[in-house]
């Protein structure tokens, strides 16, 4: 693994300052969450703590030396190719480290121990079913590590964190960008128009949720999610979709066995825990098609390949919500462009008759092997774009990516933060340059509303434009 000089020192004592840490009114060491920007390398920083444990040849009792839990699949296979890059030995793997996927370690039987825990994305571990995690009810240890670039995007991480897995180093984007840990970014908003037809489609649904929204007051979302899916009351009592029907159809006059009035047959017809939840499905109906439409029009694959043509020798990432519009995108460029030109990663892709990338071999490529065989084509700089929905947004470390292009994200800021840390420049000597993001989006719809909610904190340089020739970037 090549070692960046200018970080080492940082990360070496962030590892100290993690070691020495203790919980408040406690005299244990070693319990502690480390807050580092995307990009910094929070990975290294852990990997540089495991290895002085390894190296100190501590002998103990546990089931894992280190159990590291993560939130996501692609997040796994990070892991595991990190650590076999760090340490070059898959007996080191197999000998020292268990990594599974959250829902994995919380549908657990059994509980286990481990020397030392280590929570990835902790900042999604806070909710009550998962703070299990960090009491160690679930993974017992005798040192707990946190790792996030989030720590103050929402106030009841930072609570609870206080309590269980304090933060003992943090560092801002401001800062790691200052000292030039990372890139920064010349990011550009580039807004266009549906075409009529899709404006129109768009006002159909718009005007259609804004009516259903009606339907439930106040609460709107909030109270037609639980009107399908069951939810805790204000008493936290959890209540049935059902029961939530009723409780919104008896609030507004309907009960059961009305006599039969003019009246009390209007209130049954509009207003019964059957219409109730009618309404709350077509409402989540029309909330899809809507960001379906958003999501995946062609108005917006075609400018997305315009983009990708002008800047066509910028090794670039493409973020977008759907899988559809991903494998739509890399088909378009394949066409268009080349057709090793681009790859695709995602969660959904289809088994595929490929030729093996060593032997030439013409075998069945499952979602494994593609996802494997994406990443080893993007890396290698044989694919010069990587297309992807959101399995990509956390993890994926390459130092000469030198765009990111989202197509469609959602309104969390954590998720903008995240994708643009997968951009990142460095030049031969080693040092960070500036990278280009940019961001499409349709005009005066709610994906525009999603971008300026997401992009509230950014420190970057963003200049909003309406074409494709105002966008101005060169390589140096």
């Amino acid at each position: 693994m090549k070692i960046d000089d200018d970080k080492f020192s940082r990360q070496v004592q962030g590892g100290q300052k993690w070691k020495t840490s203790k919980i408040q009114g406690s005299i244990k060491n070693g319990h502690g969450t480390l807050v580092y920007p995307t990009g910094f390398g929070k990975t290294f920083t852990t990997l540089l703590i495991c290895s002085n444990i390894i190296e100190a040849n501590i002998e103990h009792d546990f089931d894992y030396t280190f159990h590291i839990t993560v939130p996501s699949v692609p997040m796994k296979e990070q892991w595991e190719d990190k650590i076999l890059d760090y340490f070059d030995s898959k007996a080191v793997l197999e000998k020292y480290f268990k990594i599974r996927v959250i829902n994995t370690v919380m549908g657990a039987l059994e509980r286990v121990s481990c020397y030392m825990s280590i929570l990835d994305e902790i900042h999604e571990y806070v909710n009550e079913d998962r703070q299990a995690l960090l009491r160690g009810d679930i993974v017992m240890t005798k040192f707990l590590l946190g790792l996030t670039a989030t720590y103050k995007d929402r106030k009841e991480v930072s609570d609870i964190l206080d309590v269980y897995c304090p933060v003992v180093d943090y560092i801002t984007e401001e800062e790691a960008i200052e000292e030039g840990w990372l890139s920064n970014f010349i990011e550009y908003n580039l807004g266009i128009d549906l075409k009529p037809d899709e404006r129109k489609q768009y006002e159909h649904y718009s005007e259609s949720i804004t009516e259903l929204l009606q339907m439930f007051g106040d609460q709107g979302f909030s109270l037609s999610t639980k009107c399908l899916g069951g939810g805790k009351d204000e008493r936290g009592v959890e209540l049935r979709n059902m029961e939530w029907c009723r409780k919104w159809a008896e609030a507004n006059g309907w009960k059961p066995n009305l006599p039969s009035t003019p009246e009390n047959n209007e209130i049954n017809k509009n207003w019964s825990p059957f219409a109730i939840i009618m309404y709350a499905k077509s409402l989540m109906a029309y909330t899809r098609k809507r960001k379906e439409l958003l999501y995946n029009s062609n108005t917006k694959l075609d400018c997305a390949v315009e983009v990708l043509k002008k800047f066509n020798t910028l090794k670039t990432i493409c973020f977008s919500q759907s899988t559809d519009f991903a494998d739509e995108l890399c088909d378009k460029l394949k066409d268009e462009i080349d057709e090793l030109v681009s790859v695709a990663y995602h969660s959904n892709l289809q088994t595929q008759m490929l030729p093996n990338l060593k032997t030439g071999k013409v075998s069945k490529h499952g979602i494994t092997r593609l996802k494997k065989r994406a990443i080893e084509l993007f890396r290698s700089n044989v694919a010069r774009i990587m297309c992807t929905a959101s399995a990509l947004d956390r993890g994926f470390d390459e130092n000469d990516i030198d765009l990111g292009l989202t197509t469609s994200g959602t309104s969390n800021p954590i998720q903008y933060k995240q994708r643009g840390g997968r951009v990142k420049r460095v030049n031969k000597d080693g040092k960070y340059e500036k990278a280009l993001l940019i961001n499409i989006y349709f005009k005066h719809t709610k994906d525009q509303e999603w971008l300026t909610s997401r992009q509230y904190s950014s420190i970057h340089e963003i200049i909003n434009v309406n074409t494709i020739n105002e966008i101005k970037y060169e390589i140096k």
